[in-house]
């Protein structure tokens, strides 16, 4: 996967790479783990496994097939990756998994379709309410919305 670059669907901000795990399955490739510094998005990004990349075009020639994306794009679905258009399979809120969850901390996932053109899978995590108030993009968003009120 070709990690530099990659910016947030958001906000545009370039993503920080948190890891990349390897879970030495036959059925997924490497799962990598980025955060979005400026906003607070998260984003999981599974890449098919060597064997399943020789199915996509996209592997050959990873810079040659690069289109991605450059506005904002959160909820209508690009592949990360390579700016191939997906669609949304599912989304839902993390207290759909952990019922401990409070209502200010919790937060929506985005489930995207495996991406055609390169097979790469993708979870996006929206930031939650309690921890909006640490990120300057929010901050910003707020300060915006005050002065549209006046």
């Amino acid at each position: 996967m070709v990690l530099d670059g990659l910016k947030c669907v958001r906000c545009l901000h370039e993503l920080e790479l948190v890891e990349s795990v390897d879970f030495e399955d036959d059925e997924t490739g490497i799962t990598h783990y980025f955060h979005c510094p400026y906003c607070g998005a998260d984003f999981e990004i599974t890449e098919p496994t060597e064997e399943q990349k020789k199915e996509y075009d996209f592997w050959k020639d990873p810079e040659g097939h690069l289109a991605r994306i450059d506005h904002q794009d959160v909820f209508n679905g690009h592949c990360i990756n390579c700016g191939h258009k997906i669609g949304v399979s599912g989304n839902f809120m993390l207290s759909d998994y952990d019922d401990t969850t409070k209502e200010s901390a919790d937060k929506m996932n985005f489930v995207l379709t495996t991406c055609e053109n390169c097979g790469c899978s993708e979870v996006r995590w929206d930031t939650s309410e309690d921890d909006q108030k640490i990120y300057p993009y929010w901050k910003k968003a707020k300060e915006e919305n005050k002065n549209d009120e006046k």
